[in-house]
């Protein structure tokens, strides 16, 4: 560590609010026992630190591997068997040590690789391995008097006042109420000072001049040694206009003016004292959190596969962040603020003072992942696929859902529930597996209303382990609306930014709809300035309780309420089968569409349709109707001549040349010749 030197106290193993530097020495903050022990004629007493001075590890120390401790453990072991001449009789003892070492190595090769898991150049005191202690060198006990005041403190014209002596005790005059001695000493000095009396007598007297005050010569009168004029009253009547003026002494009254100060400056000692102690004890909780969680650590080490001692991580780790009240608004209502930021997880503990129970943490872990184009480095890769040559751009429709054997098939529950990142431990029937079902695997995630006894992150607990897992959480979400800067294909799998884009306007956000080719803009990807830049559209599924693509329209019944002739439109009523709301959020029942017929059918006005909306067209398109309009015999073979969508030029015996009846034949329709009757 920076700025500990080797074989000096370690000052990383003191809490920081419990030491001062002062000229390259180290003062330690210590609890005075009360009693006073006499030993060897001397007054004494004991002192107590709260942690354990001791000196910092040399770099030959550091780097002492955990294996050569280990088998410095083993032979202290063999050590004490063979001394106890309990080894097998067939051994002699000059090669006994060596035996005894093996069958220890061997026995308690679990224990001893559990040893090594923990031995590093901070934990080697679980073996018995310490670095020095360090003695106090001098202590520094202040003692209070019950009978001693601070003072005195004398005016600086005493010797010539007049008037007597006066001799005030006041106990506030003391360091701890005025925050220091400097401070003390300008109080006394301020308060003796106010107080002195330099006047051996006093005058007083008033004169009444006929006329208006004339400037320049009442001064000339009285003299300048005069007394001060304390008043001046004109009065107006039947003898005139008449000037009155008083004089007196100047005689102030001494102290009240430094005694207003005096309090206010008590008054500002006393709160400077109580934000230092506010401040001292948040020090403190801090110092306790980063304690519970470094020895959290230290009891969780053994959890962690054998491995080489690590570097602590420095690495920005943590994002953290609240939501309060801020601002009053109208109603009595208040605006919200939100405040997110991220730091390492040891600094992160000082956000755990205040409001842990409000506030929500999660490590980057949570949010981003480490992954591979190809799989370098045994990180997960892009997913290998199985493109469709008859739809290269396009996904496969899913089949609907529909009843086998009464079951439900292709109908899996796939809700908030089971897309829940935080999922912990469950049972066999609350999830789609058939393993053991642990939990999510995020390094740091805010839960519990206190930091948890044995340390907040997870990775530190066993994994079927109670306090790894929680029933709620506080963590980060990402914000939306999203708003997404990417290169891309639109929605008819072209490529944007295009070829048939200009430069200059897609850094306007403008994207060119026409004549669009299969390719990107010339150097694309060297130019993010021409990507576009827009919110990402997405619909929360009430029912689901997900957030999802906007889904395509559904397929809506309606009544024709006018005939529909062939290619053309017509009014229909929408039979509804959901509930629909309008702006207000009163329900619909009844509204009116346009639809349009494109495929040469004919249906009356009443008849039942099925319609879909066409996003591209803007309009309501049929798809199939109940039954066909009336119809009359077509004038050649290129007219259609449909009922519905039956051609009934397809049907046997058809001559358009001919007079035919339509007939059946077996079950079949046919065509047959037929003659008028004559009439009568």
């Amino acid at each position: 560590m920076a700025g500990i030197e080797c074989g000096k106290i370690d000052i990383s193993k003191l809490s920081e609010d419990e030491i001062i530097s002062i000229n390259n020495q180290l003062w330690v903050k210590a609890d005075v026992d009360e009693k006073i022990y006499i030993w060897r004629n001397e007054p004494n007493v004991v002192i107590k630190f709260n942690d354990a001075c001791v000196t910092a590890l040399c770099g030959d120390q550091t780097n002492i591997l955990p294996s050569l401790l280990m088998l410095s453990t083993a032979l202290e072991a063999t050590k004490d068997i063979v001394d106890d001449d309990e080894g097998p009789e067939n051994i002699n003892r000059e090669n006994a040590r060596e035996h005894k070492a093996k069958v220890v190595c061997i026995q308690d090769v679990e224990i001893l690789k559990n040893t090594q898991a923990r031995l590093d150049a901070h934990s080697v005191n679980n073996m018995g391995f310490q670095p020095a202690t360090i003695m106090p060198t001098a202590a520094i006990i202040p003692m209070k008097s019950n009978i001693k005041t601070y003072g005195p403190y004398a005016s600086s014209n005493f010797g010539t006042s007049a008037g007597g002596t006066q001799v005030s005790v006041d106990t506030d005059l003391c360091p701890w109420v005025f925050g220091s001695i400097g401070a003390m000493n300008a109080a006394g000095n301020s308060m003796v000072s106010s107080s002195a009396i330099g006047l051996t007598r006093s005058e007083t007297g008033s004169i009444t001049i006929p006329g208006l005050p004339t400037i320049g010569t009442l001064g000339s009168t009285v003299g300048a040694s005069g007394p001060n004029l304390s008043n001046l009253t004109f009065t107006f009547g039947s003898s005139g206009i008449t000037t009155n003026y008083e004089f007196r002494t100047y005689t102030p009254k001494f102290g009240n003016l430094n005694r207003h100060f005096l309090e206010k400056f008590k008054s500002i000692a006393k709160n400077r004292q109580i934000q230092l102690k506010f401040l001292r004890s948040n020090q403190i909780t801090q110092n306790k959190i980063n304690r519970k969680i470094q020895s959290a650590n230290r009891n969780q080490i053994k959890n962690i596969p054998l491995q080489s001692p690590a570097k602590k991580p420095s690495l920005q780790r943590v994002i953290m962040g609240e939501i309060y009240d801020w601002q009053n608004l109208e109603n009595n209502q208040n605006s919200q603020r939100t405040a997110v930021g991220t730091s390492t997880l040891w600094q992160s503990s000082i956000e755990m003072i205040y409001d842990y129970d409000k506030k929500a943490y999660m490590s980057f872990d949570g949010f981003f992942g480490p992954v591979s184009v190809s799989g370098a480095g045994g990180l997960p890769r892009f997913a290998q696929y199985n493109l469709d040559t008859n739809r290269q751009s396009l996904s496969k429709n899913p089949h609907p859902p529909f009843i086998k054997n009464n079951k439900s098939i292709n109908n899996l529950k796939i809700n908030r529930d089971y897309l829940n990142p935080l999922t912990n431990s469950f049972n066999s029937g609350n999830h789609h597996h058939d393993g053991s079902g642990v939990g999510h695997v995020i390094d740091l995630v805010g839960r519990e209303t206190g930091v948890p006894q044995s340390g907040i992150m997870t990775s530190l607990y066993g994994i079927a382990s109670s306090g790894r897992y929680s029933e709620d959480y506080r963590f980060l979400a990402t914000r939306g609306p999203l708003v997404l800067h990417s290169w891309g294909y639109d929605i008819e799998g072209k490529p944007i930014p295009n070829q048939s884009d200009i430069e200059l306007n897609t850094k306007s956000g403008i994207f060119t709809e026409n004549n669009l080719t299969d390719n990107f803009l010339s150097n694309w990807l060297s130019k993010p300035s021409t990507w576009p830049v827009a919110p990402v559209d997405l619909r929360f599924d009430r029912n689901r309780g997900v957030w999802v693509a906007p889904q395509t329209t559904r397929i809506i019944t309606a009544t024709l309420d006018e005939k529909l002739q062939a290619n053309s439109s017509g009014q229909a009523s929408i039979i509804f089968d959901t509930s629909i709301y309008d702006s207000s959020g009163q329900t619909i029942n009844d509204a009116k569409i346009t639809v349009y017929e494109k495929l040469g059918g004919c249906y009356p006005s009443g008849t039942k349709i099925h319609s879909y909306y066409n996003t591209s067209l803007n309009q309501y398109i049929v798809l199939e109707a109940t039954i066909g309009c009336d119809f009359c015999k077509p004038s050649n073979n290129d007219e259609a001549f449909t009922i519905g969508r039956l051609d009934l030029k397809s049907i046997p015996g058809w001559n358009v040349t001919k007079q035919q009846v339509l007939t059946h034949n077996s079950g079949c329709l046919v065509w047959i010749d037929t003659t008028a009757c004559p009439s009568g």
